[in-house]
């Protein structure tokens, strides 16, 4: 008699630790998101948060990085039963490894918070200006109101009157960026980066899709790639557009051999003939 009852102590506390460890893990998994199109790769070593072996529910590899203040999103592979976590997650080219599952953490927070400091304290002028928002407690709350508006490339946050200003330009990224005023105190935040000229013969992009434009601007593709939910968009001739989620080939070239002009705008580079203008988006 004594030994079921201590049976059924023991099965009883086994089956609330196991309860508890899965409310307190849909607590902290709620703040993490699938992003699909990073499914099939690993962050790169010198990006690894933390690596965990023998790990038999992704449940348990979201704790761990909930847990880690530089820890942006896990990579856990079903079949190895191997976890990642890893400090970058849309900014860096990921690692290939087939069978793994990408979920971001945060996703608004960190997918819109690719920062340039050396554009802090401006912000663009109103004529560039996607919307002017006050009583923004965070930058996080700024980051998802840019996420939320397509036409959203990138925002300054101004932490001490509380505003947030979403601007139609990538800062840093564009030559033709529109003129920026001070705005002394703000942050600034950007929505893509340009990864570098790329070799594009063949595709650096696996099964591209594809969209040729008469009056091309990178805005335009990177947009038209942002509706389609692709990880990539690639700029070629001066007026091509492929988007994509997987790099077929990573030869990367000199800046200078992507020099054919943007037909439509000449102050922008997209490509040149077989070389591509490569930028990587990030998501919320």
């Amino acid at each position: 008699m004594e030994s079921i009852l201590k049976f059924r102590c023991i099965l009883w506390l086994f089956l609330f630790t196991f309860y508890m460890l899965q409310v307190l893990g849909s607590i902290e998994f709620s703040s993490f998101l699938r992003y699909f199109p990073l499914d099939g790769y690993t962050c790169s070593s010198e990006n690894t948060v933390f690596r965990m072996e023998n790990i038999f529910h992704l449940l348990a590899c979201a704790l761990v990085c909930s847990t880690k203040d530089h820890c942006h999103g896990v990579y856990f592979d079903n079949v190895t039963k191997e976890c990642k976590g890893c400090v970058a997650d849309f900014y860096d080219i990921p690692q290939i490894l087939n069978g793994s599952v990408y979920y971001a953490r945060d996703s608004a927070e960190n997918t819109m918070k690719y920062a340039n400091a050396s554009f802090n304290g401006r912000r663009c002028d109103e004529s560039a200006s996607v919307f002017h928002k006050e009583s923004m407690t965070s930058y996080q709350q700024c980051a998802r109101a840019c996420a939320n508006n397509p036409l959203c490339y990138s925002y300054f946050y101004h932490p001490d009157i509380q505003e947030c200003l979403g601007c139609q330009s990538e800062y840093g990224v564009l030559t033709n960026s529109p003129q920026l005023e001070e705005w002394n105190g703000s942050m600034y935040f950007g929505r893509f980066r340009y990864i570098g000229c790329y070799y594009n013969n063949p595709r650096s992009l696996e099964n591209p899709h594809k969209l040729f434009e008469d009056s091309l601007t990178t805005e335009q593709c990177v947009g038209y790639c942002i509706n389609g939910d692709f990880l990539y968009a690639l700029t070629e001739f001066g007026d091509w557009c492929q988007c994509g989620n997987e790099l077929s080939r990573n030869e990367i070239l000199p800046s200078e051999r992507c020099d054919m002009r943007c037909t439509g705008n000449t102050n922008q580079f997209c490509g040149s003939e077989y070389t591509g203008s490569l930028y990587i988006i990030h998501y919320w």
